[in-house]
């Protein structure tokens, strides 16, 4: 299972299932909806993933390597000012372009491994639960 995988799949653990006085997430993963190959224009993909950028309370982007694609998304959420969590491995550089980006981070974790991650996840998950309780 490759790193993007497994991070995806501990965002889905820790977040579907929260539920705390009448806070609940829903998961949007793009790869889920648009991966290359679907049968989606690129017209078509933008227009999902902006619509779910900018109508989401809060955005978690794994930003392990530079170029993945994240930095438009991380702009349209910033206009619509959409809060951000962080998450890149502790040794990889993120991208200039990407943490230049003015927008709110409430929350930045590097991990070394996955035990790492796991424990980011619980951290990721009480910190969004305490930005959407306060706001």
């Amino acid at each position: 299972e490759t790193e993007c995988c497994q991070f995806r799949r501990i965002v889905k653990r820790v977040f579907e299932p929260y539920d705390y006085e009448g806070i609940s997430f829903r998961v949007y993963d793009p790869a889920e909806q648009t991966r290359p190959g679907s049968l989606h224009t690129a017209d078509d993909v933008y227009a999902i993933n902006y619509e779910q950028c900018v109508r989401a309370d809060l955005v978690v982007y794994h930003v392990t390597t530079p170029s993945l694609g994240v930095g438009c998304e991380s702009q349209i959420a910033a206009d619509a000012t959409v809060p951000r969590v962080v998450v890149a491995r502790a040794d990889a550089p993120v991208s200039r372009m990407f943490e230049g980006v003015f927008s709110t981070t409430i929350q930045t974790i590097r991990f070394q491994n996955e035990h790492d991650l796991v424990d980011g996840g619980s951290k990721l998950q009480r910190g969004a639960g305490e930005f959407c309780s306060a706001g």
